[in-house]
């Protein structure tokens, strides 16, 4: 399920912040570009709950329900590490849906909102490619909790 979420959600980013986003400010008109930003607000936010909902349910399995595997294990730290590249991509995400949607939707021209939209939508995109390198890297890890895991 985890694995599920996090293509739909770095699918989404990825996709629409480099190939999709681009081209529909191009050709679409205002009310359609409205629409799709705010479509794909909703649906990277769904898909990021369920990741947030199976990654906790995943993380304190590999960590047998202990904090200690996080600092004291590689599988706890690169577990930090891709905590902390979600957040960035959290907080990049928040960014556009708080502050340029809204801009976006209710600006006559579309331009300067639509523009630092697609700009925090690629750097999202770049951050989403670390989570799930970071992940790669972590599915290939013994887990924390596991005594061969502790460094």
């Amino acid at each position: 399920m985890h694995i599920c979420a996090t293509a739909a959600w770095g699918g989404l980013v990825i996709t629409s912040g480099l190939l999709v986003l681009p081209g529909l400010r191009a050709e679409a008109s205002g009310e359609d570009l409205a629409h799709f930003v705010g479509r794909l607000s909703a649906a990277a936010a769904f898909a990021l709950l369920a990741v947030l909902i199976t990654g906790i349910y995943n993380a304190n399995r590999g960590l047998a329900g202990s904090l200690v595997p996080l600092a004291h294990s590689d599988w706890g730290l690169i577990l930090n590490a891709k905590i902390g590249l979600v957040n960035a991509a959290i907080v990049l995400g928040g960014i556009n849906r708080l502050v340029y949607l809204p801009r976006i939707r209710r600006a006559a021209s579309h331009s300067a909102a639509a523009s630092s939209f697609q700009t925090i939508l690629k750097a999202e995109a770049v951050v989403m490619i670390g989570i799930l390198s970071t992940a790669a890297v972590l599915a290939h890890t013994i887990p924390g909790s596991h005594p061969s895991g502790w460094s």
